[in-house]
């Protein structure tokens, strides 16, 4: 691995290991289930709810980004 790149994976694994980073992540997936349990009372048109798939898509992926990483990670060593 390029050592640029093992000092990236080093420097998120760190971050994913501090307090900061767990309650952003608990933020996450409770923003996540706030807005598609409401989806349904509070999305009146298509637009909105489309609007709210794509809120719901970008939290999935930010809630998935550290296990993202780490698998990267180990698939390169």
């Amino acid at each position: 691995m390029d050592s640029d790149i093992q000092k990236e994976y080093e420097s998120l694994l760190e971050t994913f290991n501090t307090d900061g980073w767990k309650l952003y992540s608990e933020e996450l997936v409770g923003m996540f289930e706030q807005l598609r349990d409401t989806a349904h009372t509070e999305c009146k048109t298509n637009d909105e709810w489309q609007f709210r798939r794509g809120q719901l898509e970008v939290l999935g992926r930010l809630m998935t980004y550290e296990e993202f990483q780490k698998a990267g990670y180990d698939a390169q060593q």
